[in-house]
């Protein structure tokens, strides 16, 4: 070995010199905030799913609490159904059901569901004297709304059934709730001269629609509502109101206190309610 060699040490040997380790390296903002993000995001994407995961199960909770509820609700209405069959059948005197004096009693019951039943028995015994009166009364009275009124004006009925209706509606069909008064409008149209006063008495219904339909439902070759009604509609400020009553009155007479209201509606905010005051006025001061 050679000076050189010795003063200088073997490179492989244990004497060798090593070369200075790198120092640790440093982690950059930027990758801190990084990190500190996508940890962040990770868990809000954790929660988010839980949560998730949590209203998938109370909306399964509900849904089947809604069912067990509807179960029990029809079991309810299924043994009410059967009780009040027995109760029927306990009604036969003599060998035969005549059970038409409970039916219309059970007409003012609390329970929609006996009205029904009691409803439907009544329908198909309209032979019976009592069946028409009793029902015609329940009917001027308010007893029939809702699904029982369609069910009853929905029957196929005799002609002195559809007669009497018709009259006792009368007094009942501007109290009714829109949807109803509707569906009994449209009932009348087959009532024939038996439905005019109750089509009439429409016309003093809250509802726009109702009024409007009765109106259009109006034929021209009868006479006008009475003057009374006419100034009651163009009190009025609908447009589906007025456009179908003033279009009714084209080629009528009209009294001075009708006149001077249309002379008010020839300025209403309606162009088409504005048109037919206007006309009707120029009508009423050629004549």
């Amino acid at each position: 070995m050679t000076l050189r060699q010795t003063i200088e040490g073997d490179p492989g040997g244990a004497g060798a010199r090593r070369a200075p380790s790198a120092p640790p390296r440093k982690t950059g903002m930027f990758a801190r905030v990084l990190g500190g993000w996508w940890t962040w995001w990770r868990s809000r994407r954790i929660r988010r799913e839980e949560s998730r995961a949590e209203g998938r199960r109370q909306a399964w909770e509900e849904t089947e609490k809604r069912r067990r509820r509807q179960t029990l609700v029809d079991g309810i209405l299924d043994e009410a159904e059967l009780r009040f069959q027995d109760v029927l059948r306990r009604s036969v005197v003599g060998g035969r059901e005549d059970a038409v004096e409970l039916h219309l009693e059970r007409l003012s019951s609390g329970h929609p569901v006996v009205r029904c039943m009691a409803l439907d028995a009544l329908m198909e015994r309209w032979d019976h004297p009592a069946v028409v009166p009793g029902l015609a009364q329940a009917l001027a009275e308010g007893v029939f709304s809702g699904e029982a009124l369609r069910r009853l004006l929905g029957s196929r009925m005799p002609k002195n059934a559809t007669t009497a209706l018709a009259q006792a509606m009368k007094s009942r069909v501007a109290l009714l709730d829109e949807g109803d008064a509707l569906f009994a409008l449209r009932w009348l149209r087959g009532a024939g001269d038996a439905g005019w006063e109750t089509l009439e008495a429409s016309l003093f219904h809250p509802a726009p629609a109702v009024v409007g339909d009765a109106l259009l439902q109006w034929s021209r070759l009868a006479p006008l509502p009475k003057d009374q009604t006419i100034k009651h509609l163009l009190g009025r400020e609908e447009e589906r109101v007025l456009v179908p009553l003033l279009r009714l009155m084209k080629g009528r007479s009209a009294s001075r206190d009708v006149v001077d209201l249309l002379v008010k509606l020839s300025q209403h905010t309606s162009p088409a309610v504005r048109a037919w005051a206007r006309a009707l006025v120029s009508e009423a001061e050629a004549s």
